[in-house]
């Protein structure tokens, strides 16, 4: 498992790295309001991708240790056409709801989300196999060839934001080959399950990240309430800090299918393990934060002053959304999905909640500190429960 953890945490933290440098570029690239448009729509995708997955990613990591082929044969079936089918739909809907001039990008991104939402379910299968190599490959090509394209598309007269679809399209459609012919096609064929009997269990699963992902949705909140300069600013604030939750999403990827075939007391020891974890990387991203946060609007350019405060309170946030993600993984692989899914529900109301009420008093900074509050509530009630299964 450790050899998998740091070969994971290896390339997705270059893959983070790099998502974080096409962001910037292009948040100096676009108006401050216009990139706070895309990223809410970004949000909004990141959710609608977790309704359609209807829990199949997290299921399969579950089920294919147990030795499931049959389920796991349909959970795929069952992701690919719904893959397909919310691709198709969210593209429609973004050309119809975008601001104008943003039409084509809004379209190309919803298809290109859907493209990572089908890849990611299948390196998840890979992960469950323990394979090392497929899933860093299938993270390092989205990424890397994203930061490599995007500019390059803009600097040949693209617009920056379809530039950024553009460029993120066509590298899920290369992860896309990629995973198809390393992991789909070698899957020994066979029976298959009744698609409700599948459903029935990953839709709880699907509630956990559905409301999850939901904390996406952050961004829309602050440009209906704050304003869309505003959105721009948080967006940009929490993005930069996004790639520090890439510790806690690796371990829940690669702790999920060892939890659910461990006895008691190793499972135990796992969970004091991330506890002591959690505490550790919180405590240490305070001062992080403070360090990082002046340099902030050096990095993004002239409008993006306001997220410095964004940042300060976004980078603890990120890390207690990352490891609740860890905690949610360890108690779903221990029968306990039913109680993540009513905690990450109960969470998704109150963390958006807290980013309205501080984007109406205070802005960016203040919507910022209420999803810090919000993770941090979060991830403790998560932590308590895993520490006494």
């Amino acid at each position: 498992m450790k050899r998998q953890f740091v070969t994971l945490l290896g390339a997705r933290g270059a893959a983070g790295i790099a998502q974080a440098a096409v962001l910037v570029l292009v948040a100096r690239w676009m108006q401050v309001a216009d990139y706070g448009a895309l990223m809410a729509w970004a949000g909004i995708l990141l959710v609608a991708c977790a309704i359609a997955d209807v829990g199949i990613g997290n299921y399969v990591l579950v089920e294919q240790p147990k030795g499931h082929d049959t389920h796991v044969r349909r959970a795929l079936k069952v992701n690919t056409a719904t893959s397909v089918g919310g691709g198709v739909l969210m593209a429609a809907v973004g050309w119809f709801v975008a601001p104008t001039g943003l039409e084509a990008a809004f379209a190309v991104l919803a298809i290109a989300a859907f493209l990572e939402k089908n890849t990611d379910t299948l390196t998840y299968l890979a992960i469950a196999n323990k394979n090392q190599v497929v899933p860093a490959a299938s993270i390092l090509i989205r990424r890397l060839g994203n930061l490599a394209v995007t500019p390059l598309l803009y600097f040949l007269g693209v617009d920056a934001a379809l530039a950024y679809a553009t460029g993120y399209a066509l590298t899920c459609a290369i992860a896309q080959v990629h995973v198809r012919l390393t992991v789909a096609r070698p899957y020994p064929p066979g029976e298959v399950e009744a698609p409700w009997t599948v459903l029935r269990s990953s839709l709880r699963f699907m509630v956990e990240l559905a409301s999850g992902q939901a904390r996406m949705l952050d961004t829309f909140i602050v440009a209906t309430v704050a304003g869309p300069a505003a959105a721009g600013a948080y967006a940009a604030g929490v993005r930069l800090a996004n790639p520090f939750a890439l510790i806690a999403g690796t371990l829940a990827n690669v702790l999920t299918p060892h939890v659910s075939s461990a006895d008691h007391e190793t499972s135990r020891r796992l969970a004091r393990r991330l506890a002591v974890g959690t505490a550790g990387l919180a405590v240490a991203s305070v001062p992080a934060a403070l360090i990082i946060a002046p340099l902030v609007a050096k990095v993004l350019g002239e409008g993006y002053e306001a997220s410095e405060g964004v940042f300060a309170w976004a980078l603890p946030a990120i890390v207690f959304v990352g490891m609740a993600t860890a905690f949610a993984g360890f108690l779903q692989a221990r029968g306990h999905a039913t109680f993540v899914a009513i905690a990450a529900a109960t969470n998704a109301v109150v963390l958006l909640s807290l980013v309205a009420v501080g984007a109406a008093l205070v802005g960016a900074a203040g919507a910022a500190a209420g999803l810090c509050t919000a993770a941090f509530l979060y991830c403790s009630v998560l932590a308590v429960r895993a520490l006494r299964v």
